[in-house]
């Protein structure tokens, strides 16, 4: 608030708490969210090094540390509870919005331009998925560092501090998602765009300032740190072998999807079916290819004279080379890669109502008078209804889910479009007389009105999409609705099945994702094997488990499960062999370590058993019964003090778990 002079202070407090009150009845008052799903399973809730402070320098090492610390803080504050999560994403959301709005204030001088921007960046929908899905708030994380890095730099006049600061919030950006890298080309396009002297010559002067910008990337290249070898997670094999080119112009397809969802968010989904382009000169691409460059050559005819729509048009397409897979990544698209980018949009909006209303104009002619009303009721039903097909297409999937008969489903669905003629009859009236009491004023009144129109329907709109969040089975039955050829979709509802031990189901939805893409994922298969061994269908397992591992031969977790089958089965060498092969894959599999140390113990290879337990609880220091089976195998050689120690661990680990109890006493004996 010290950037900005008294007489503002009050005005951006206001304009803070609208943002946190819409972001509360968006996200709070109408939907939250009640369970962890999708990645939050694996990146939350099976995730061990976030639940202990021990292993904070640990999450270093991994992806992403930003966004792992906030998990850590998170488990630490609210444990298993779902609430505390999405609390955190949300406030999240909230200061990226007011880092926005702070962000525009300074750079064009206009509180009501920056309002309308947060307004519209607080609301789309398009943000949903970034906002409700937990493992995804290291787009937020990224928009925050990236804008405060960003408003920072704008300030490193003032001092060096701010300069130093705006690195070290870049570096926090880096580590919470690569797409920052993109901050020094931002900050050339703002000093071109805004520098009170000739262009050319600003850059000139402050090339030394961008360069430490890129030195850092460069320097994470050099280490080899994790987050900066891109080319080590993903490659073209994640798109089926497909040629570069081929995916570059599947990409500017993409551009041009993301445009239309960011124009008219119905339909939003976590998985989009888009298919692979099959040639460079395909009309889709060649069209997609014209239309970049069109939008390439209004951003710099519009430089002079409209230069928001510019700057807004820029940092869109800017921000949106980061995730067109010119390194490839997982996903050809996702609502969630539109966070930052977004911002541009919401510019363009909103600069565009800022040039309205300076307008002159008056309506004044009577024939425009008495159609508007009635084009605006329109323009509004079919925004928030998605031209009347979005509840429809809703309905019919519910009703199909129901089996409601034919006849009656059809009653149902004229009934509720009877109720949409009638609410739009109803309405009319106050639109009339509306439009009667301001026609002859300026297009002042008409844009806020608009404004608040569009603030409304994106808020109807993002309150909808968070619902298809409550839990696995309305995510992922909505996205099959929508993108029935969804592998991840059939997957994932499969998932939901199998914990909640709906067992015939989940096969169903696993076979369903095999038959959609055979050989797509190694992950069906091994899910598929874990159902059969809940089953008690060993062999059915490890014919599951054997497929999985065609496709993935390095897939560790497969052969420790498989080796947990050769021990049921009493095979015990077999089972040795897997353990072996789980740990020459990765090394630090602790129950791996754990479960070879329990053969060996049956084996009577107490030395060999003993090795392996100590190197389990020393690459899982939280596994109870590491420490528990590390304490009867010192029993067992007679080194009693070590046996406590390990059994008093075990027992301050687990305190409800009798048998620690029953070895203490027996080792005190």
């Amino acid at each position: 608030m010290k950037l900005f002079s008294e007489a503002n202070r009050k005005y951006h407090l206001a304009s803070i708490g609208i943002f946190i009150l819409l972001s509360y009845y968006l996200h709070f008052y109408n939907s939250i969210r009640n369970t962890f799903l999708y990645d939050d399973i694996n990146l939350i809730v099976l995730n061990p090094l976030i639940k202990d402070w021990r292993n904070f320098f640990e999450l270093f090492t991994i992806g992403r540390p930003v966004r792992a610390i906030t998990f850590m803080i998170d488990w630490q504050i609210w444990g298993q509870n779902p609430f505390g999560f999405y609390l955190t994403n949300t406030l999240l959301h909230i200061l990226a919005t007011i880092l926005l709005y702070f962000f525009i204030n300074i750079h064009f001088h206009n509180r009501r331009l920056a309002f309308m921007v947060g307004l519209l960046f607080i609301t789309h929908p398009i943000q949903t998925e970034a906002v409700v899905g937990f493992s995804h708030r290291k787009e937020m994380l990224a928009m925050i560092f990236l804008v405060l890095g960003f408003i920072l730099y704008l300030k490193k006049d003032r001092s060096l501090g701010f300069y130093l600061a705006s690195l070290f919030a870049y570096m926090l950006g880096l580590l919470s998602k690569q797409v920052v890298v993109i901050l020094p080309l931002l900050l050339a396009l703002s000093d071109y765009y805004f520098s009170p002297v000739e262009p050319i010559k600003k850059l000139k002067e402050n090339l030394r300032y961008y360069l430490p910008y890129l030195i850092v990337p460069l320097l994470g290249i050099i280490l080899r740190y994790g987050d900066f070898q891109p080319f080590t997670y993903f490659g073209l094999k994640d798109f089926m072998g497909k040629s570069y080119p081929l995916l570059l112009g599947t990409m500017s397809r993409a551009v041009i999807k993301y445009i239309q969802l960011l124009l008219f968010p119905f339909n939003l989904s976590i998985d989009y079916y888009f298919p692979f382009s099959t040639s460079l000169l395909e009309g889709k691409v060649i069209l997609s290819v014209l239309a970049i460059a069109f939008l390439l050559l209004l951003t710099v005819k519009t430089y002079r004279n409209y230069r928001i729509f510019s700057f807004g048009l820029a940092w869109l397409l800017v921000n949106l080379v980061p995730v067109l897979n010119i390194i490839p990544a997982n996903y050809i698209l996702a609502d969630r890669y539109l966070y930052i980018p977004s911002a541009g949009f919401c510019l363009i909006i909103a600069g565009l109502f800022e040039y309205f209303y300076h307008s002159k104009a008056k309506i004044s002619s009577d024939k425009f008078k008495r159609f508007l009303p009635w084009f605006l009721l329109v323009a509004i039903l079919t925004y928030n209804f998605g031209l009347l097909g979005i509840p429809r297409s809703d309905l019919t999937s519910i009703l199909d889910s129901l089996n409601v008969p034919l006849q009656a489903r059809n009653v149902f669905l004229s009934l509720f479009i009877l109720k949409i003629i009638i609410l739009s009859l109803i309405l009319a009236p106050f639109f009339w007389f509306l439009f009667k009491r301001i026609s002859g004023e300026p297009r002042r009144q008409i844009v806020i009105f608009l404004l608040i129109i569009v603030v409304s329907s994106y808020s109807f709109l993002t309150i909808k999409r968070n619902r298809d969040w409550r839990n696995g089975y309305t995510l992922w039955t909505r996205t099959i609705a929508q993108n029935p050829r969804s592998i991840t979709a059939h997957h994932n509802l499969g998932f939901y099945y199998y914990r909640n031990k709906q067992y015939d189901q989940a096969i169903v939805e696993f076979r369903k994702a095999i038959e959609l893409g055979a050989g797509y994922s190694a992950e069906v298969y091994f899910n598929l094997g874990n159902i059969y061994v809940r089953k008690d269908q060993y062999n059915e397992a490890a014919r599951e488990y054997q497929k999985a591992l065609e496709i993935n031969p390095r897939f560790g977790e497969c052969y420790l499960n498989l080796g947990n089958i050769y021990t049921l089965k009493g095979m015990i060498d077999k089972a040795i062999d897997n353990y072996k092969k789980a740990i020459e894959i990765s090394p630090g599999y602790a129950r791996a370590h754990y479960n070879l140390a329990g053969l060996y113990e049956k084996k009577g290879l107490l030395a060999e058993a003993i090795k392996e337990c100590q190197k389990a609880v020393e690459l899982a220091p939280w596994l109870d019964k590491a420490h528990f089976q590390l304490g009867n195998l010192y029993y067992n050689k007679g080194l009693y003090s070590d046996a406590k120690e390990e059994y008093r661990r075990a027992a301050e680990l687990n305190p409800h778990y009798l048998p620690i109890y029953q070895s203490l006493m027996r080792n005190y004996k």
